[in-house]
């Protein structure tokens, strides 16, 4: 029986066939939300001016209850983008502090901060997993990253010749992977046929890890 194709972290409806998780900003719902079976919230760094940061926590852990939130996120930090990075740095040790609470992966916004991610990591040692959405990094992040409890999600970038995204994937441990679409409307299928060939690895085969993954993470 093939397992079933997995989408970690997509800000599209999901379709039936595929398992995965939909994504949402905490500054883009409301009370009365109607929630997916399967969904993860998070305060974005793009929008945390827009924010009482407080009253979003409130409300995150209000959230963080239900079953059918699987992860925090996606949350993180972001040196690229005019925001108080303080303020971006105490809204993502919050949020951690509910994913442990809550035993809740974190997926993880990371634009040019990776060094700040280590030094979280190795200060707070997190229980739960990170999970670094459109990973693009190098190899030397990655053996650094690797020694901790995260893993690696690649989207659509990996299909743009000799790309960050394209050039990294063959690196990244298989027990540690994810696909993902975020924005791109294409169908995550499409992901794992090129990761296949890029890597050189049967693709039930590759169904099944990134499905052991998954349960590995959130089952």
């Amino acid at each position: 029986m093939t397992s079933p194709l997995i989408d970690i972290h997509t800000h599209n409806k999901l379709i039936d066939s595929v398992l995965g998780i939909e994504s949402f900003s905490i500054d883009k719902v409301s009370f009365y939300q109607k929630w997916p079976k399967s969904y993860s919230v998070g305060i974005h760094p793009w929008y945390i001016h827009e924010i009482n940061v407080d009253q979003a926590i409130k409300q995150l852990t209000y959230i963080a209850s239900d079953a059918n939130l699987k992860a925090i996120g996606e949350c993180g930090l972001d040196r690229a983008i005019a925001r108080n990075f303080d303020n971006q740095y105490h809204a993502f040790i919050e949020q951690l502090k509910i994913a442990e609470k809550y035993d809740k992966p974190l997926i993880v916004h990371n634009v040019r901060a990776y060094s700040d991610f280590l030094g979280i990591l190795k200060k707070e040692k997190p229980a739960v997993p990170f999970i670094f959405h459109g990973f693009n990094a190098n190899q030397d992040i990655l053996k650094k990253l690797i020694k901790h409890n995260v893993y690696f999600s690649v989207g659509a970038e990996i299909m743009k010749d000799n790309s960050k995204a394209q050039r990294i994937l063959p690196h990244i441990p298989i027990n540690r992977l994810f696909f993902e679409t975020d924005e791109w409307i294409g169908n995550i299928e499409e992901l794992y046929l090129f990761a296949s060939k890029l890597r050189g690895i049967d693709i039930d085969k590759l169904r099944d890890q990134i499905y052991y993954n998954y349960k590995s993470v959130f089952v």
